[in-house]
């Protein structure tokens, strides 16, 4: 019998399961943190931010793996929500260096116990053995995916 060029049923449901798992970690995450205004996104870029401060928005958006324009917007709303702020970078003016504000630092911890809190709903009844081989595998399919996009 002639193999089938046809994409089978789990290649299909992997992709979109990874899709879905992302859409639920950011509806849970945005629900539980409504009162402080933050989106999974923007909590993504403070996260950044608190590592290593004062980088570009060129710099975040790339680490972020998030296009240019649309890391724009977040920022501008973090910005206007008074958890960040813009220095002209001294070597270059037209550059904006990023940085966040003391509204910041309360919320890192809770904020953080709230992702963690998360990962344990999304892996109940995983052993750490598997879900070390889950982790493993996951950033085995983003390395191979961001050397495609590097062609």
């Amino acid at each position: 019998m002639p193999k089938s060029n046809k994409t089978s049923a789990t290649d299909t449901q992997l992709a979109v399961i990874i899709h879905e798992l992302g859409l639920a970690f950011s509806r849970l995450f945005n629900r539980n943190v409504k009162h402080l205004g933050l989106t999974r996104a923007q909590w993504q870029v403070l996260r950044a931010l608190y590592s290593a401060e004062g980088r570009t928005q060129t710099e975040l958006a790339d680490e972020l793996s998030i296009a240019t324009p649309p890391m724009g917007k977040i920022l501008d709303k973090l910005e206007a929500s008074g958890w960040i702020t813009r220095k002209a970078d001294l070597r270059d003016r037209r550059v904006n260096r990023i940085y966040l504000t003391d509204k910041v630092n309360p919320h890192i911890e809770p904020l953080s116990k709230h992702v963690e809190q998360l990962r344990k709903i999304a892996t109940q009844g995983l052993t750490k053995t598997e879900q070390k081989l889950l982790v493993s595998l996951l950033l085995r399919m983003q390395k191979n995916l961001d050397e495609e996009l590097k062609r």
